[in-house]
């Protein structure tokens, strides 16, 4: 419900949840039984209140259509989709092929809402998008070359990326998907940005957004974030950086997350990979 409304109900909700979550379990039940009094309706009461927090503490809000979040990591999860809506958000098709070699229906669903449950193969997969290429920016001068992960203010950090196809047709869509692990969580909303520079240097073509409720993140969860960057008809061929960094939305002048070596900022983005743009056929 907190997550439904949002805002000022969501917030102290959570802050809730917090409180109860520093009490210890056993503890708290034994009071709460102790105060409604001697019966199994009132033990069960205060068992669901004490595990309540701890539940909350493990559920993310995410767009399935184009992210998908690892609580701490965890690759045995249950996918909660609202039945609110004639046509809920799919889980993302490449999502499954690349990530979920598990997907069944749970019996968790009801009329309200559809439940799948999802094992992951995200741990084999990282050991090689681990070791994709960065580099930093030709404007960045440091004796240290870029690599894996690339820490966003101690906030987020990027430990992986794949690029689907590095050649790509013009009028078709740059597909990215990028991998995160939270260092610590975001105190205010972010953006992800991907620039796609000419030769000049310009921005061409960009995507910007975060699917991800990022108030809910929690220290190490891990974050896949799926990226369409559209391609206009009249773009010339020619191979394009690109150009990755994170922002505040919502700060007055929308400032870049600087990556930092050492305890020094070094740059406000890093480069991936290029990809060339070539003619469609």
């Amino acid at each position: 419900m907190s997550g439904y409304v949002g805002g000022r109900t969501d917030l102290v909700a959570q802050r809730l949840m917090d409180v109860m979550q520093a009490l210890p379990i056993l503890v708290l039940a034994l009071v709460m039984a102790a105060a409604l009094g001697p019966s199994l309706l009132n033990t069960i009461v205060a068992i669901s209140v004490v595990i309540a927090p701890r539940a909350a503490a493990q559920t993310r809000w995410f767009d399935a259509r184009w992210s998908f979040v690892f609580p701490q990591g965890q690759t045995d999860l249950t996918l909660i989709t609202p039945a609110l809506d004639d046509d809920p958000a799919p889980l993302d098709g490449r999502l499954i092929e690349d990530l979920f070699p598990a997907v069944t229906p749970s019996p968790l669903a009801t009329d309200f809402f559809s439940a799948t449950q999802v094992t992951s193969s995200l741990h084999t997969r990282l050991i090689t998008l681990t070791q994709a290429a960065v580099s930093w920016p030709p404007d960045v001068k440091s004796d240290r070359a870029a690599q894996l992960p690339i820490v966003f203010d101690d906030q987020l950090a990027l430990i992986g990326y794949e690029l689907r196809r590095t050649a790509v047709p013009i009028g078709r869509n740059i597909r990215l998907t990028t991998y995160w692990q939270v260092q610590r969580p975001p105190d205010r909303p972010v953006s992800i940005f991907v620039h796609v520079l000419n030769e000049a240097g310009r921005i061409a073509a960009q995507w910007d957004g975060f699917t991800v409720a990022s108030r809910y993140l929690q220290a190490s969860d891990m974050v896949v974030q799926v990226h369409f960057i559209p391609i206009p008809p009249d773009f010339r061929p020619g191979v394009y950086e690109l150009a990755l960094g994170v922002y505040l939305p919502r700060a007055p002048g929308q400032p870049r997350l600087p990556i930092g070596l050492d305890g020094q900022p070094v740059a406000d983005r890093v480069m991936l990979r290029s990809v060339e743009m070539i003619s469609a056929p």
